[in-house]
């Protein structure tokens, strides 16, 4: 028994006489009372919200306990009161407090189903990012040789710096306009860093000592880097024999992890890359390392880390992009995305300012900070904030969360139709709502506030 809702209800029947009924009522109280913090804390709400929302129900029966308090209270005057007299009213009330009880409960309900779907897909997202990225690094491996001399990238690579810069210590492969359209990166712990080319080719830049650690390769347009390790067909059968027991994503894992494990360490330095304008397509793939991505203007975008951050600034994308990061910081500013924009992460935060007429975002346990001209937002966070400030292109936003705070902030030419869905938060809206707008704004929250407001 909750001692606190003891403790109110002893208060409560001080100065009443005790009877047999008014014991049976206390009782009652105590018992009702006790039954429902109980299934509001297995509904989801913390036990402050719900004892609150116990003590705020037992408010109701003062009127009723003063009228035992005063000697008019019996069952007798209630008999002789017909259905007025202060035991039926406490008969009402209680079915009334069920009713009240049993309508919170199918809202909870429906909220924590909102709230499920958020998680499964931050996670699903967050998942098929890591397998991808180690399924790319597990093929990369898959290709290496054990001669080094035989990589096919050894006849690119130049003693000098696309930066300009003499340091012997730099290997460059450089390629003529028109050569390379797509370029793809398969790393583990390297740092990656794209900028625009200043003359119209293709840069790659290494450091010299890590050149016998990856393989560069241009096959029908595709320019690939890869990082490679050399071991025996033995090693890989041992390897592959004891990953037997693992499947789906877990292997992949496993694969991978036992990859970085084996290969040898690079000097460190980043990889390096100046692009042309109108590349097709860039991926970039690596475990523990960070991506930067400054002033580019490319078709397609997939970028992918386990444990690095993602910052691309000043850029333009006329195709699908993809950014992705599992355990750090997904950072976009200033950047014009024609198509559909994915960003995810697990354990960081999402920033993003630019433009994306189709966005969608992934977060569990970060915050997620939207600002710009985005037609259509769809977000699912689990215990982040979530805070979208929009232009006039906003055709609809769906946000979910479990635990975080979501705001929206609209022109004051925009009227949208608000939805929202909250179990124990507040729900603010500071804006004009029309339910017949096609503007729609859905907001989910098991335990957030709610807020829609104009700027």
């Amino acid at each position: 028994m909750n001692p606190t809702i003891v403790k109110i209800i002893d208060l409560m029947f001080r100065g009443i006489p005790e009877t047999e009924e008014t014991s049976a009522i206390r009782e009652e109280l105590l018992t009702n009372s006790q039954a429902r913090y109980e299934d509001l804390i297995a509904s989801g709400l913390s036990p402050d919200d719900a004892l609150g929302q116990v003590l705020d129900n037992l408010r109701s029966m003062e009127n009723v306990l003063d009228e035992y308090r005063s000697g008019k209270g019996s069952r007798a005057a209630d008999q002789s009161a017909g259905e007025e007299g202060p035991f039926a009213r406490f008969e009402q009330m209680a079915e009334e407090i069920d009713r009240k009880m049993e309508r919170i409960g199918d809202r909870v309900e429906d909220t924590a189903e909102n709230a499920f779907t958020s998680v499964r897909n931050a996670l699903d997202n967050a998942m098929q990012s890591v397998r991808n990225a180690m399924d790319g690094l597990g093929g990369s491996f898959r290709a290496g040789s054990e001669d080094t001399a035989a990589y096919t990238g050894q006849r690119f690579w130049q003693e000098n710096t696309a930066w300009g810069n003499d340091d012997e210590n730099t290997l460059t492969a450089v390629f003529q306009p028109g050569e390379v359209k797509r370029v793809s990166l398969h790393l583990v712990g390297e740092d990656v860093e794209a900028e625009p080319s200043p003359d119209g080719r293709v840069h790659v830049e290494i450091n010299k000592a890590d050149e016998p650690m990856f393989q560069l390769e241009l096959l029908d347009g595709c320019l690939s880097l890869k990082r490679v390790r050399r071991r025996s067909d033995e090693q890989q059968d041992m390897e592959t024999e004891e990953l037997e027991g693992l499947g789906g994503i877990f292997a992949g894992i496993g694969k991978a992890l036992r990859g970085v494990f084996h290969i040898d360490r690079t000097s460190g330095e980043p990889v390096r890359l100046l692009l042309p304008e109108g590349m097709e397509l860039l991926t970039v793939q690596t475990t523990s390392g960070d991506i930067d991505l400054t002033g580019l203007r490319i078709g397609g975008l997939t970028a992918a880390t386990t444990s690095g951050d993602i910052d691309m600034e000043n850029s333009a994308v006329t195709g699908c992009a993809h950014l992705t990061s599992t355990s750090g910081d997904v950072e976009v500013s200033g950047c014009i995305f024609s198509e559909s924009l994915s960003l995810n992460a697990t354990s960081g935060d999402i920033d993003f300012t630019g433009d994306a007429p189709h966005l969608s975002a992934n977060n569990v346990s970060g915050d997620t900070d939207l600002i710009g001209r985005m037609a259509q937002v769809k977000i699912n966070s689990v215990s982040g904030d979530i805070d979208i400030r929009t232009e006039t292109a906003l055709e609809s936003v769906q946000a979910n969360t479990t635990s975080g705070d979501i705001e929206v902030v609209v022109p004051e030419t925009v009227i949208p139709c608000v939805k929202t869905s909250t179990t124990c938060g507040s729900v603010n809206v500071h804006c004009p709502n029309d339910s017949a707008s096609s503007v729609v704004i859905r907001l989910n929250s098991v335990s957030g506030d709610l807020t829609v407001t104009n700027f």
